[in-house]
């Protein structure tokens, strides 16, 4: 059938201006939490082990499912990423303006250059420095003792919103010598949805690099594979990063002082070996070798790096009319979550695409 047509392909922000109109597509249902769990392939360095990961497979994006994380990173890391990208809007000075923009520091004696006061995010941990420390109270966005999510900032009033809707991929044509994105066709194969504008892809870190090569963008050799024709953009996929988590012990000098729920190891074995001979092989071989027990901390990126498949007005190199904003394009590791990044890219995304 004939594709519908919108001013923007998108999700979020872009429904201040009222005269845009603008579908929304979600590949899940308006009020789950319910992650999409992905299972990753075996790694030798892990002996083999696998790592699940996961995303908000919902309207609210993983704000609905997320621990409520809030801090911004050091600045070094987004000074890395100018580094990389060439472009001094993602350093962290550049990003300042849009970081402010959506919190509210609770903090009457905070600075009023770095913070915000009235925003519709609650920030309920200070966080002054522009340095990250090691060890640090956690900087969390909560209202009355829950996690705040994406569609309580940005109500999408007046966007059409289309849940429990797979994207298949993006239709890229020739057009006057150029390569065009010119509508996306749903997994149904029947349904096309057109853009005279633009089409912004939010899908993260391991859904957007599936989006644009099944579009045609990515390593030759693997679209080729599935007779996928090829477009370009050969590092899509590529350059993955995230956060480990490792957990730690300590022993405490007097271990009344520690936790209810939390019983000392050794007074375990020293139970259970009282009747027999017992040694400590099975603890001291957990804790010695971490890559038995290390685990994904939930916050994947890099995978349509900026510089590399997305330029600095985050539009794919090469397509006219394609965006990427979601963490899949920030091309260094932050040392910080990555959920106050991406609201203040999704800002300024915003900022640049309704100026372009």
């Amino acid at each position: 059938m004939p594709p519908e047509t919108y001013d923007y392909a998108d999700r979020r922000r872009r429904h201040g201006d009222p005269s845009l109109s603008i579908v929304v597509i979600e590949a899940g249902s308006d009020v789950s939490n319910r992650a999409d769990v992905l299972e990753g392939l075996p790694q030798k360095q892990l002996g083999g082990r696998s790592i699940a990961n996961a995303a908000g497979k919902v309207l609210r994006g993983s704000t609905a499912i997320n621990a409520g994380a809030l801090t911004r990173g050091d600045k070094q890391n987004y000074d890395h990423w100018v580094n990389v990208a060439k472009d001094s809007r993602w350093s962290y000075d550049g990003l300042l303006p849009y970081f402010r923009k959506f919190e509210t520091f609770h903090d009457s004696h905070g600075d009023a250059n770095s913070h915000r006061f009235d925003g519709p995010i609650k920030e309920i941990t200070p966080h002054e420095r522009r340095r990250t420390p090691g060890v640090a109270e956690m900087i969390e966005d909560r209202l009355d003792g829950q996690r705040i999510v994406a569609p309580f900032i940005y109500p999408l009033d007046g966007v059409d919103v289309v849940t429990n809707t797979l994207v298949k991929r993006v239709i890229i044509k020739d057009i006057s010598s150029k390569k065009v994105a010119t509508a996306v066709e749903l997994a149904d194969n029947e349904t096309g949805i057109a853009a005279d504008r633009e089409f912004i892809v939010s899908t993260g870190a391991y859904r957007s690099p599936q989006v644009l090569m099944l579009s045609g963008l990515g390593p030759k050799d693997e679209l080729d594979k599935h007779a996928i024709d090829v477009y370009g953009a050969p590092d899509v996929g590529l350059h993955l990063h995230d956060h480990l988590r490792v957990l730690q012990w300590w022993k405490l000098k007097n271990p009344e002082k520690g936790l209810d729920w939390s019983v000392p190891k050794q007074g375990l074995l020293d139970a259970l070996a009282a009747d027999g001979n017992l040694d400590n092989a099975a603890v001291a071989s957990q804790r010695s070798h971490p890559e038995k027990w290390i685990m994904s901390m939930y916050y994947p990126a890099g995978t349509l790096s900026m510089g590399e498949v997305v330029d600095t007005d985050m539009r794919v190199k090469g397509v006219e009319g394609l965006h990427v904003v979601d963490a899949s394009v920030i091309p260094v590791p932050l040392a910080g979550h990555l959920q106050n990044c991406i609201y203040a890219m999704a800002e300024q995304a915003a900022d640049i695409i309704l100026n372009h």
